[in-house]
């Protein structure tokens, strides 16, 4: 995704992403809080709202109010 989006990407799709998957490990799971994180910088960043983080937003803002403090409004 920020591969895309320095390269100039219009749109940016999530096919296939399912950040609920029951069946990952804890690692995967882990992982996968860390994608919603950056993905939810990167849509806030490009002023979009991506689908895939669609019914998450507010829990991971909360994360990354959390890990960022006063730097998470900037």
């Amino acid at each position: 995704a920020f591969l895309a989006d320095h390269a100039g990407a219009g749109e940016l799709i999530f096919p296939g992403w399912n950040f609920d998957d029951p069946d990952v490990d804890p690692m995967k799971a882990r992982k996968l809080d860390w994608a919603a994180r950056l993905l939810r910088w990167l849509e806030r960043r490009r002023g979009e709202a991506f689908a895939v983080l669609d019914g998450r937003r507010e829990a991971v803002d909360a994360a990354l109010r959390e890990a960022l403090g006063d730097r998470f409004d900037d």
